[in-house]
């Protein structure tokens, strides 16, 4: 997965844990994605002489934002995604590049109404280190309607398990078997007895082995990159061709509509 998405997964995870327990977990700032200081949260307030909006900061890092959303009232946290509004069936082909691939946003759930924060990533260094990045999430949607369950588990299951049976016959015909095997992996680990995530990016408790199994699914089924990723493939013959874009657009679909079933599964335990 991209940073931005991994990046969102924590926060979301963390954050509900500690809207629960007033304690953020210490091993949170052991991913690497947190272990700098260029991450900031901003509010947007407009000048009611010059009518000019400007960006102020209300947190210096995650922790600092979870207490503000604890102490705003802030019942817990949801993932959410949104289709891009100018070409949305491409999203699958521009996700490995900052700002592509569609929206991704946190919910903040109040008693009455929701606040809707996304992230804008910006290059500050070019030395291949963690400052490479700043990072600034923002309320982009106040005192909204909240949002509902899109996918339950049982259902974003049976959908990965359709997609990856469909595309790995497609890749050990027309391609490698590196990525055949990529597919066929990535459904085994819907049937893991035992998932494994990506250390420190969840609570781990706080999910279903259903949940976790798909979370493990979508990280080894995620191949959406630069070039030489199976999103950078084309073919001569024009039906081949057709076949693999309509089958690498239903897999990224999947996959974005697994990530947030399972991600907020923890607020609907009877369908999880």
């Amino acid at each position: 997965m991209t940073s931005a998405v991994v990046q969102l997964i924590s926060l979301v995870s963390f954050g509900n844990e500690f809207l629960k327990e007033g304690i953020l977990s210490k091993d949170f700032y052991t991913d690497k994605n947190f272990q700098d200081d260029n991450i900031k949260f901003i509010d947007f307030e407009k000048s009611i002489v010059t009518r000019l909006v400007r960006e102020v900061i209300i947190a210096g890092d995650p922790d600092k934002w979870f207490a503000f959303l604890k102490k705003d009232g802030c019942k817990s946290l949801k993932i959410l995604f949104q289709y891009s509004s100018d070409n949305p069936n491409r999203d699958y082909a521009l996700s490995s590049f900052v700002g592509g691939g569609g929206m991704w946003l946190i919910e903040a759930v109040y008693e009455n109404y929701s606040n809707y924060w996304t992230s804008k990533w910006e290059v500050i260094s070019k030395k291949p280190d963690p400052t490479i990045w700043s990072v600034k999430y923002g309320a982009v949607a106040k005192k909204q309607p909240k949002s509902s369950p899109d996918l339950n588990l049982i259902e974003a299951k049976k959908e990965l398990l359709e997609i990856l049976d469909s595309i790995s016959n497609f890749a050990y015909k027309y391609t490698f078997p590196y990525w055949g095997n990529a597919f066929k992996k990535a459904s085994s680990n819907l049937n893991n007895p035992n998932p494994t995530i990506s250390i420190n990016r969840i609570i781990e408790k706080n999910y279903s082995s259903v949940a976790k199994q798909i979370l493990f699914s979508v990280e080894a089924a995620w191949v959406f990159g630069g070039m030489a990723s199976w999103n950078d493939w084309s073919f001569d013959d024009k039906e081949v061709n057709k076949q693999y874009n309509e089958l690498t657009k239903k897999l990224y679909d999947v996959i974005v509509r697994s990530i947030v079933a399972s991600i907020n599964s923890e607020h609907y335990p009877l369908i999880a």
